[in-house]
């Protein structure tokens, strides 16, 4: 008919009808929205196998994306103070046992993973559950388990002037015959919720733009607990300073991610920032107690007025690249 607007050309076996409205799709060169129907999810090129799974009504499991890592972690190494040695600091040949030389500086083997479902035309939509648990460093030491002879707490006398360094004799030779066990920790965990929104991809990258809320917590804290009993005394000594931490975020966060692949590989990278409250949390407490004399709340280094709890609060930024 040569009023209709369409072509149509003999075939062996069959006729050709060409659409004036229709664009070709160029291999590469298609950019389109979520739900293009010009573009598959791998390519028109890419020979897929397709599988889909459902058990209605429950979710179909095409919806879901999982992934859980196994991961290693090397954190920056904290610096302790010395706070049990062989000798009190200055004296020559003295080791340390518990903090200055020996710190948390090891790895740790952690956790991290992520859990997806995607929802909507097309797929577009995800919601997403982010988390990971970097392990805990920890450093202990236990007197009875260890080999050295003479055992002291060093502190700083801020009674004298100029503060000159002293300790308090824990196991010495002739002097003393007491304990201490001293454990310090640190660890860090994490994660977010965010609504993810395909905003344009082609046939070998997508990007998406992202918001949600993020958290990230931090726990650190110090526990040295000694008994000194003086030889030839029955007074003994008993000190035990705790200080603890808890530094934990909460807050917004949205950014983009983008994942470029192809049949043997891909390649996924994020851009996110954070913007909320950090809330500092610190906790100061001592115990002291000679012989039958009544206990204090001064222990040897956490000592009024510097105990208690403290708190602040302060707006930060948190960025994220991977």
């Amino acid at each position: 008919d040569a009023s209709s607007p369409y072509h149509a050309d003999s075939l062996d076996g069959g006729t050709l009808v060409e659409d004036p409205a229709y664009e070709p799709y160029e291999l590469g060169g298609d950019r389109g929205n979520c739900g293009d129907p010009h573009c598959t999810e791998c390519g028109p090129s890419y020979p897929t196998l397709n599988i889909r799974i459902g058990f209605p009504p429950l979710l179909r499991c095409d919806r879901i994306t999982a992934r859980l890592e196994a991961a290693t972690f090397w954190p920056t190494s904290q610096t302790l103070p010395g706070l049990v040695r062989t000798a009190e600091i200055g004296v020559p040949g003295s080791t340390d046992l518990f903090g200055g030389s020996q710190n948390l500086d090891q790895s740790v083997q952690g956790i991290r993973g992520e859990f997806g479902y995607r929802f909507g035309f097309s797929n577009c939509n995800t919601l997403q559950f982010r988390f990971f648990d970097a392990g805990a460093q920890s450093l202990t030491f236990d007197s009875p388990r260890s080999t050295a002879t003479s055992i002291v707490r060093p502190y700083q006398d801020g009674a004298s002037n100029p503060i000159v360094q002293d300790s308090v004799s824990i196991k010495e030779p002739g002097i003393s015959n007491g304990s201490v066990l001293a454990h310090a920790y640190s660890d860090v965990q994490g994660g977010d919720i965010l609504l993810k929104r395909l905003w344009f991809k082609n046939c070998d990258a997508s990007t998406e733009w992202l918001l949600g809320y993020q958290n990230t917590r931090i726990n650190d804290a110090i526990d040295v607990h000694s008994t000194t009993v003086p030889i030839g005394s029955t007074n003994v000594l008993e000190l035990r300073d705790q200080f603890r931490s808890v530094n934990q975020f909460n807050g917004a966060t949205f950014g983009l991610s983008r994942m470029v692949y192809s049949p043997r590989w891909s390649l996924g990278s994020m851009f996110k920032l954070g913007l909320g409250d950090l809330q500092r949390d610190v906790t100061i407490s001592g115990f002291q107690k000679v012989g039958s004399a009544p206990a204090s709340t001064n222990g040897l280094l956490a000592r009024s007025p510097a105990n208690g709890f403290y708190s602040t609060n302060t707006f930060v930024f948190s960025p994220e690249v991977n």
